[in-house]
């Protein structure tokens, strides 16, 4: 399927969302050696993963996909709920769902590695993209978050990494 969507965003201080033909999607200008996608199990993801692996295969890149667990806040009660995973249960599952649906692609013989963290999505993404020297991250922006206040996740992570981001936006 491609890159359905994408958006290049480089620091910039506002992101701007803009429709572009598939052949300038793909020819950015960028050769990434590590690239990070990120996974968040909602609607586009299965995009961000197809982007990712398309980038790879054209560059000979390494890829992994991140999946952020947000942790719950003390205003939404369920960090007092007593049947609520732990920690460690919660990356063990999100570890095995993400490894499960990397699977459902043909990842077309390239090499993908996992991750799974807990904390703020902007933050976490910006983290695991300087530890592993990534050049590119490949992340999806949820248009109901991106327009509040301030900006969403997706947002944040583009003025705040040190690498370049392109942004897959959502179907209307």
């Amino acid at each position: 399927m491609g890159c359905q969507g994408c958006v290049p965003a480089t620091k910039l201080k506002e992101m701007k969302m803009m429709e572009h033909e598939a052949t300038s999607r793909m020819s950015l200008g960028l050769h990434p050696r590590r690239i990070l996608g990120v996974i968040d199990f909602e609607a586009g993801s299965q995009e961000v993963l197809d982007c990712a692996l398309q980038y790879a295969e054209m560059h000979g890149a390494s890829v992994y996909f991140l999946h952020v667990i947000e942790n719950a806040s003390f205003l939404s009660g369920m960090g007092e709920v007593v049947l609520a995973l732990s920690e460690e249960e919660k990356v063990v599952q999100a570890r095995i769902a993400l490894l499960a649906f990397m699977d459902q692609r043909d990842r077309r013989g390239l090499e993908a590695s996992p991750l799974v963290r807990s904390g703020k999505p902007e933050q976490e993404v910006t983290l695991a993209a300087d530890e592993l020297g990534a050049d590119l991250v490949i992340l999806r922006a949820d248009r109901g978050k991106e327009k509040a206040w301030g900006g969403g996740p997706a947002t944040r992570i583009v003025q705040t990494a040190r690498c370049p981001v392109l942004v897959l936006k959502d179907e209307d």
